[in-house]
């Protein structure tokens, strides 16, 4: 179980500006964030490289330039979901250099995978049509061959080499179909890159058809596989326009209908819709009402696709909804599902709600209330 949920709308994250993006700068700054990244990487893969003084001067060094190079990410982010990230990304370097200080080393090496979570759902996020070229010489620098499957996965999802990412999460599918918890995430992970980030319908439903077909396959996953094939196939024969709201809603209503009636998980619907969701949202050219009908659907998709995340993207977008247009039916079930999802996080663990997360709940509450 990952530590407690830090929720978002407790972060202040919704309020965040959408400053003007200088890509010149943004791609020195990622340059500098993946050579960071690379040393911390690096330096912290055991515990005798982390006691080791010899290795003191260039991991404080690192966690420094990370923490510097996120700011300025955070500061020239074009969205508040950006913005987000990399004030997180920020926090987690200053988390990262305070723990080594400290002799945390456990804490430390776990704050640097978490880091690279906060990457991957950064990069993840909208379709991407090529790889990047700046993560060439850090994916060298890591020797991500010699790395495990998943691991090598995550840090090619997490530099946007997204093609060897699928490469190497196809390679690695069939020989964990007997793992349940290490095969849901690397599948999940790898129908996020195929769908939301390719959009590539064909060669994932390719891929789930093999899975099914193993041998070693129990038969409820099997279902699952084909049903999940399935809907890639009716999305192949009828794919919805680039950013529409409404195809969007559709798919998120069927995935809704699929788990009220105890038929699935309906994960390819959740991610193909949130897909479209990004890109309307990215476009910018719907109404208010519109804009927050799309955040509380991403807040939706995105907690079905990962409900136990330990990043609050869920909790963002729901807030987001209720901040954009209070009066909207759209802002009434965000704040639903928000309270639902809070007291699920909390409760689940035997934990009370932080009198903090209480009043900032009502606060969007007497919002949605006042404008009813």
């Amino acid at each position: 179980m990952r530590r407690p949920v830090l929720v978002a709308l407790v972060l202040g994250a919704a309020a965040l500006p959408a400053l003007a993006y200088e890509a010149a700068g943004m791609r020195d700054a990622m340059r500098s964030v993946f050579n960071s990244m690379r040393t911390l990487l690096e330096l912290s893969q055991s515990a005798e490289m982390l006691a080791d003084p010899h290795n003191e001067r260039a991991i404080l060094a690192a966690a420094g330039e990370l923490a510097d190079q996120a700011s300025i990410i955070s500061e020239h982010a074009p969205r508040d979901e950006m913005s987000f990230l990399a004030g997180s990304l920020d926090r987690h370097a200053n988390w990262i250099r305070r723990s080594y200080e400290w002799g945390r080393h456990d804490t430390m090496q776990r704050l640097v995978h978490d880091a690279v979570d906060l990457c991957i759902a950064c990069h993840t996020r909208l379709p991407s049509d090529r790889d990047s070229p700046l993560a060439e010489s850090f994916l060298a620098g890591v020797a991500v061959s010699e790395l495990p499957a998943t691991r090598r996965a995550r840090l090619e999802i997490a530099t946007r080499r997204f093609d060897d990412a699928m490469h190497t999460l196809e390679s690695l599918l069939p020989a964990i179909v007997d793992e349940p918890g290490q095969f849901d995430e690397a599948l999940r992970s790898y129908l996020v890159v195929a769908l939301r980030v390719k959009g590539n319908q064909r060669r994932a439903r390719q891929v789930l058809e093999q899975l099914a077909a193993n041998d070693r396959v129990s038969a409820a996953r099997r279902d699952q596989l084909n049903d999940w094939a399935g809907a890639l196939q009716h999305l192949e024969i009828e794919p919805p326009a680039a950013g529409d709201l409404a195809s969007a809603r559709e798919l998120v209503n069927t995935a809704e209908s699929k788990r009220n009636a105890a038929r699935g998980d309906a994960l390819v619907e959740y991610i193909a819709a949130s897909r479209l969701l990004y890109e309307f949202l990215e476009g910018g050219t719907g109404s208010v009402a519109e804009g927050a009908e799309a955040y509380y659907l991403l807040g939706l998709s995105q907690y079905r696709i990962e409900s136990d995340a330990w990043l609050p993207q869920a909790e963002l977008f729901l807030e987001k909804a209720i901040r954009t247009a209070p009066a909207s039916a759209a802002a009434r079930r965000a704040l639903s599902l928000l309270r639902a999802k809070v007291e699920e996080g909390f409760l689940a663990r035997g934990q009370e709600i932080p009198q903090e997360i209480v009043r900032h709940l009502q606060m969007l509450g007497d919002m949605v209330e006042s404008r009813s």
